[in-house]
């Protein structure tokens, strides 16, 4: 009797190249019928990656990349998971929570330093001193690009003749925003003790400060209006009161010089529904 061994593989065997993750802000997948479905797919596939089974208590909508989460869960740590796993997902513009979590709850055996709820899009920002200019525009991409680039040359200026250093960083404010007009206030932050009053409109204040939802807009008007809308809904469907006023801050580089509203994160400047205040810091 021969015996032989077996063939061996003329190949090395291993395990299947791993495959990229779902995007949900792809065309509609099999069975659904828009991207937000892909995004409440998703997210419900998130939810239950983190809390398993207590995941079935959680009920989600999904309204152009806004997720809102309702249902009751155990402990805050777990309705902190589920925002921070849903906020995470590529498409997702904002999270407003309307979960549940009983006031007589445990804490968990292993507690957990508490996380920022970045999901939620909620920032507190200190304010700082500025000066600035006060510019009415028409809402359009010619003329306040145009009154950017003026303030901006005017305020280098300014700095230039009392012999402080060319800013850094540029705050832009707008205020009250009509079908035809809107009001920007652009200016430079600066320790207001080191500017001597100064003529041709230059004023001095505080930049805004406070609590406010944001959301990244995209480049151009069309995609600071849109983010607009987005931040007047999550506000809206989270109970918080939006205030008069939205800003932006650029570095150097997007300013510098100004080719149009880049890429950057809208601030909606809000008063706080007392019972969701949300401890994060800029």
């Amino acid at each position: 009797m021969v015996i032989r061994e077996p063939e061996r593989p003329t190949r090395p065997l291993g395990l299947p190249q791993p495959q990229p993750p779902i995007d949900p802000t792809l065309t509609p997948l099999v069975g659904n019928e828009s991207v937000d479905d892909n995004i409440a797919e998703c997210a419900q596939i998130a939810i239950w990656n983190v809390i398993g089974r207590r995941g079935r208590a959680i009920t989600l909508t999904v309204d152009q990349g806004v997720v809102t989460i309702a249902g009751k869960l155990v402990t805050g740590e777990h309705r902190d998971e589920v925002i921070a796993a849903i906020g995470h997902l590529r498409g997702v513009r904002g999270v407003v929570d309307e979960t549940i979590v009983p006031p007589h709850a445990k804490p968990a055996a292993r507690s957990r330093p508490s996380r920022p709820r970045k999901a939620t899009h909620i920032e507190w920002t200190q304010s700082r001193p500025f000066v600035y200019l006060v510019r009415f525009c028409s809402p359009d991409e010619a003329s306040m690009s145009a009154a950017i680039r003026q303030a901006v040359a005017q305020l280098d200026t300014v700095l230039a003749a009392q012999a402080l250093p060319t800013a850094q960083s540029l705050i832009v404010v707008y205020k009250n925003h009509q079908p035809q007009t809107v009001t920007l206030e652009i200016g430079v932050p600066v320790e207001l003790e080191t500017v001597r009053e100064a003529a041709g409109g230059i004023h001095t204040g505080l930049t805004p400060g406070g609590a406010s939802l944001t959301v990244r807009a995209d480049p151009g008007i069309a995609g600071l209006r849109a983010a607009e809308l987005v931040l007047a809904r999550l506000a809206e469907k989270s109970g918080h009161t939006a205030l008069n006023h939205l800003w932006q801050a650029f570095d150097a580089a997007s300013f510098r010089p100004w080719l149009g509203h880049p890429s950057a994160v809208l601030h909606l400047a809000i008063r706080q529904k007392p019972t969701h205040i949300a401890k994060v810091r800029a």
